[in-house]
């Protein structure tokens, strides 16, 4: 038993964030990382400060190889896509200057430098009050210390060739990419959400995993059998011969479920008098509907745009490229493509109501910042090359609301008309959350083409 461990012999179960579905009952591996300690370091000489500034360029381009060859590496184009963020960051020309500047004007060491300009930007991150942004400002904390690792030579790449449970502070993209490479069956973390890419990418992969157990590092030991529910989000240590047994025959009871939903995926949905369904899932990630569709013929009933756009928000052509894939892949199903729902928990952290996620959010906010509006409008525009999309609002309130939304879909398709000649313009609609709404339910059904109904913030 190491020094800093704090494990027990009693059965212990522990409650965190489920990630990725499946049950384990299999040794962990502990991989510790070692952090490098940042001594800060005032610069005597211009000849010092120049020699800093090439010490972190040069970072800045072994990393990006380090993730170029990974990307090479990965076959899935969702998960090039994540690597290019990563690679964007990197080599964002505004944080670089940011960087050199403080090393010049404050005469710091690149290691301080880095975490000064990348706090802040994980600070301004971590205020939105939003479990989503919260998890990119982690993300970034973690590519800043890669580099710092990088610029100290201490960067290292874990051995994940374990048969077994790894257990681990927190999972970079760059990890989860060598995990579903690896003979890993499963992964549990101190930290970290379910709208991370690390997690994302194991969720795509079926790797069962479970986030957010604090102090996990210290409460096992290496070769430790320990239970793992991925899809509950609970972790069992020291298990006794009683909820071995029990787990075992859930185990079992978990994997024939799932081997009958893709024996039976070619089936058609029908009721019990007789009437044939299409069956309809919600994701929040494009990366879900692949596995989606391993068992069964699904439309995508709601497609949540609030986890692209932090990366895509002002990014027509990736946008485009995202809405297409999916309305591919689900081709001759539709998706129904939501507006970005942004505000009162995702955007603006100042304005404090009674019930803040009723608050300026959704197509209110939407209104008022027309040049993202107007961008994800001709992304879904563009995208409906099969004609299998539809585009709906977020949060209506007043007629008025739709009729400006309508008028800026209508202008688009118009301009779009003009660049590309023909395009299918996507059914247009809206999502009923609020009590005012329903009360105008008449009026607003003469001005589009379907209603859904969003229960959970109705009932508020």
């Amino acid at each position: 038993m190491r020094k800093d461990s704090v494990k027990s012999s009693q059965e212990l179960k522990l409650k965190g964030i489920p990630i990725s579905p499946g049950i384990l009952i299999a040794p962990v591996k502990v991989i510790r990382k070692e952090k490098v300690k940042i001594k800060e370091k005032i610069l005597r000489s211009d000849t010092e400060i120049e020699e800093e500034i090439n010490k972190f360029l040069n970072g800045i381009e072994e990393l990006k190889r380090v993730l170029l060859d990974l990307r090479r590496e990965t076959q899935e184009q969702n998960l090039k896509v994540l690597l290019d963020v990563q690679i964007a960051i990197l080599s964002d020309q505004d944080m670089q200057r940011d960087v050199i500047t403080y090393i010049r004007n404050k005469r710091r060491n690149a290691e301080s430098a880095i975490l000064y300009v990348l706090n802040l930007k994980k600070e301004a991150l971590s205020k939105q009050e939003s479990s989503y942004f919260a998890e990119r400002a982690r993300e970034l904390e973690r590519l800043a210390w890669d580099l710092i690792s990088v610029i100290n030579k201490s960067y290292t790449i874990a051995d994940y060739n374990f048969d077994g449970i790894i257990v681990v502070e927190s999972l970079s993209i760059e990890e989860a990419l060598r995990i579903i490479k690896s003979s890993v069956k499963g992964v549990i973390t101190e930290k970290g959400g379910r709208t991370e890419h690390s997690a994302i990418i194991l969720r795509n992969f079926k790797i069962p995993a479970v986030f957010g157990i604090e102090r996990i590092t210290r409460l096992v030991d290496d070769n430790d059998i320990v239970i793992l529910d991925g899809g509950r989000g609970v972790v069992i240590l020291n298990p006794m011969e009683s909820t071995l047994q029990r787990y075992h025959l859930i185990k079992e009871g978990y994997e024939r479920y799932e081997s009958e939903l893709v024996s039976e995926k070619e089936l058609p949905a029908i009721t019990t008098d007789g009437k044939e369904i299409g069956l309809f899932a919600n994701i929040d990630v494009p990366e879900e509907v692949d596995e989606l569709l391993k068992t069964g013929k699904y439309g995508i009933g709601l497609f949540r745009t609030e986890m692209i756009f932090r990366e895509y928000a002002e990014n027509e052509e990736a946008q485009y490229k995202i809405y297409l894939e999916i309305a591919k892949k689900i081709y001759p199903n539709s998706v129904t493509i939501r507006a970005f729902d942004i505000g009162g928990d995702k955007l603006y952290s100042d304005y404090q109501e009674e019930n803040p996620f009723l608050g300026l959010r959704g197509i209110r906010v939407l209104l008022d910042e027309p040049a993202i509006f107007e961008k994800q409008i001709r992304a879904v525009i563009r995208a409906n090359e099969l004609s299998n999309i539809r585009f709906m609002l977020p949060m209506v309130a007043t007629v008025e609301e739709v009729v400006e939304a309508k008028k800026l879909f209508i202008q688009a398709k118009k301009m779009l008309e003009k660049e590309y000649q023909k395009v299918n313009q996507p059914r247009f609609g809206v999502m009923i959350e609020i009590p005012s709404a329903v009360l105008l339910l008449e009026h607003i059904a003469d001005i589009v083409d379907f209603v859904s109904i969003g229960t959970n913030d109705l009932t508020q």
